[in-house]
């Protein structure tokens, strides 16, 4: 348990992950924007050009208004650039989260001036505002900004594009009507922009819980897996465990195996003398040991039952398998843990068989296993604090105090 809320303490908070996201969508709307912000921007610039220069009209009245235009369409172009190289990209650092936001709010700022100005002209040469509108609506509820963020500019250019019409000498014959359509729209688009907002905001803090509900699931099912899987005392696989191995094993036949069987001598006095909690202790320790020797891709234990357990070597030599029983002696003997109830000697000790074949089948498991016991059998019943290793259930390593008893 202290896994999953270690990894849960990793996940991006709440307000974070819905910034994150909030970036992904307004960078694809942002690139869908300025397609459609250049398309129309050009088409109508260079229709009102054509109309400005047919006429009687001095060109050089409209240098704003070109200048205007010419900003907006290359602030577009600089944003669909931009866009096309962000706009699919799945993971979005908070320091690019941050930068986004930046360029959507300069974003909002300058098309918001530039159309404001735009409309100004169109007022008094044409008799519409419909650049502003445009833009009032895009900036509103096509790109998803807090209304906080957004209230001000639109505001701002609506109350400058106002007053500009209500002081236009055409305001009798249609800034009436322009006015009272700007106003309508601004708060239409001021609302559909705090529902579009919030609507968006719910759903992504529902799938946020989602996530982090899967998360738990996920490593709920993980450690419920390794708790099946694991002896509760030990920490090593339980025969369960060693099963579930045996699934991987599968997968690296053919192979040479080595089964050993390593069993604790007279651990049943041990426990009768010392108590089962210090019973307990040296089992663990044991099972420690053999935890720390088996890391390896090529090692696995298990707690086969009681004071016996199972290591797997693959494709481990003659050499590297007995070098593996000295090290696995020595490291227990640096523990010091006597055993004066003992019949063999003051301190604990351990008769081990193994046996070495080559797998095809799992099934052929099985039988290594039963010569691996068999060859701890002979140990048991013989010396005691010794090992026997066969190939193929024929001794190839015996001691001469075991030999005297066949």
């Amino acid at each position: 348990m202290k896994k999953l809320f270690a990894n849960l303490s990793h996940s991006p908070p709440a307000s974070i992950y819905i910034q994150r996201e909030f970036a992904k969508q307004n960078i694809k709307r942002l690139f869908l924007v300025s397609i459609f912000s250049l398309f129309m921007l050009s088409t109508i610039f260079f229709i009102n050009l054509y109309a400005h220069t047919d006429t009687t009209y001095n060109f050089k009245d409209y240098k704003g208004y070109v200048i205007c235009y010419i900003l907006i369409i290359a602030l577009n172009i600089f944003t669909l650039i931009y866009a096309f190289k962000h706009r699919r990209k799945q993971a979005i650092s908070f320091e690019q989260t941050k930068k986004i936001n930046a360029i959507i709010f300069l974003y909002v700022w300058i098309t918001l001036l530039s159309s404001c100005y735009i409309s100004n002209y169109d007022q008094q040469s044409h008799g519409q505002i419909v650049i502003y509108l445009v833009y009032d609506f895009l900036c509103s509820c096509v790109v998803i900004i807090p209304l906080r963020k957004t209230m001000i500019p639109i505001l701002f250019c609506t109350i400058l594009l106002s007053i500009a019409i209500i002081f236009n000498s055409n305001f009798i014959t249609s800034g009436q009507f322009n006015l009272i359509l700007l106003l309508l729209i601004t708060v239409l688009t001021l609302s559909l922009n705090y529902l579009n907002y919030h609507i968006m905001k719910q759903h992504l803090e529902q799938n946020q819980r989602l996530v982090e509900e899967k998360q738990v699931s996920k490593m709920l099912t993980k450690e419920l897996r390794a708790a099946a899987y694991t002896d509760e005392l030990t920490n090593l696989s339980n025969r369960r465990g060693y099963l579930h191995h045996l699934d991987y094993l599968q997968t690296q036949l053919p192979c040479k195996m080595t089964v050993l069987m390593i069993d604790i001598d007279c651990f049943k006095k041990y426990n009768d003398y010392y108590g089962h909690a210090y019973g307990d202790i040296v089992l663990a320790k044991v099972a420690s040991t053999l935890h720390d020797l088996c890391t390896g891709p090529n090692r696995f234990a298990s707690r086969w039952g009681g004071e016996e357990f199972l290591v797997l070597l693959q494709n481990h030599t003659k050499n590297e398998v007995h070098r593996f029983y000295k090290q696995f002696l020595n490291r227990i003997n640096s523990y010091h843990i006597q055993h004066v109830a003992s019949e063999t000697a003051d301190y604990l000790t351990f008769s081990i068989g193994g046996n070495s074949q080559t797998i095809i089948h799992v099934d052929d498991m099985n039988t290594c296993i039963l010569h691996a016991d068999e060859a701890q059998y002979m140990v048991k019943h013989s010396t005691k604090n010794d090992f026997v290793l066969m190939e193929n259930g024929k001794i190839i390593s015996m001691s001469d105090s075991i030999a005297q008893y066949q």
